[in-house]
């Protein structure tokens, strides 16, 4: 997979580097998403061209909210930008490796999810 050079640019001055693209992220169905690597570190990156304004501050701002809670593991957004209509938006986040899939784990993430449901929030 290639990123739109215009994307690769803005990512290359907001993360001070060169960026190289490992490898295509599944999972959403709205935007597009990779794995990328800028010199040692590696981000989760999703981009699209067609959303405008808000959309990744919308995100980042719901991520910010729910790592307020210190319940679950959020990823750190590390930058977003977003752009008219036709020049891609993005977020980059942290890279959050999947944990071994037991019964316990199943159960302490049940227990995390049902803390982080009694956050209240000021505005939604």
């Amino acid at each position: 997979m290639s990123l739109p050079p215009i994307l690769i640019d803005r990512l290359g001055q907001r993360l001070n580097g060169n960026v190289a693209v490992l490898h295509t992220a599944s999972g959403g169905c709205i935007s597009d998403a990779a794995i990328i690597k800028v010199g040692d570190e590696g981000y989760f990156l999703k981009w699209n061209a067609d959303t405008g304004i808000g959309f990744f501050t919308a995100e980042a701002r719901g991520l910010n909210e729910l790592s307020k809670a210190e319940s679950v593991n959020v990823p750190e957004v590390i930058c977003y930008e977003d752009n008219e209509k036709g020049t891609p938006s993005f977020i980059v986040l942290e890279i959050l490796e999947s944990g071994e899939k037991t019964v316990a784990k199943s159960e302490d993430l049940g227990r995390s999810m049902a803390q982080l449901h009694q956050i209240k929030a000021a505005e939604f």
